[in-house]
C-alpha cells in the first residue's frame, strides 16, 4: 500500500498559521496562532506563534518517530526483551 502522506514532511508558514506538507505537496496539520500583541485580547482558542511552530515541527517529525518505533519492535522480536 503506498503512503498516503509520503515523507519527508516539512513545516510551512504564513502570517497566521503553520502547516505540514508531505513530499507530494499535500497540506495537512494546520496550526493557527495569534500574534503576540493580540494574545489575551479575546477568548479565542488560538495559540502563540512559538507554540504553533513547535506543534507543527513535532507533527513533521512523526514519520521518523514511527520508523524508530518499528526498529525498536524489530530488535525486541529478534534479540530479546530490551532490544539490545
Amino acid at each position: 500500500m503506498p503512503d498516503r502522506l509520503p515523507p519527508p514532511w516539512t513545516v510551512r508558514h504564513n502570517e497566521d498559521s503553520y502547516w505540514v506538507e508531505d513530499a507530494s505537496g499535500q497540506k495537512f496539520a494546520f496550526v493557527y496562532y495569534r500574534r503576540r500583541e493580540l494574545v489575551g485580547t479575546d477568548h479565542g482558542a488560538r495559540v502563540s506563534e512559538d507554540l504553533a511552530r513547535r506543534i507543527a515541527a513535532n507533527v513533521a517529525r512523526l514519520p521518523d518517530l514511527l520508523q524508530a518505533l518499528k526498529m525498536i519492535n524489530w530488535r525486541q522480536q529478534n534479540t530479546g526483551k530490551d532490544g539490545f
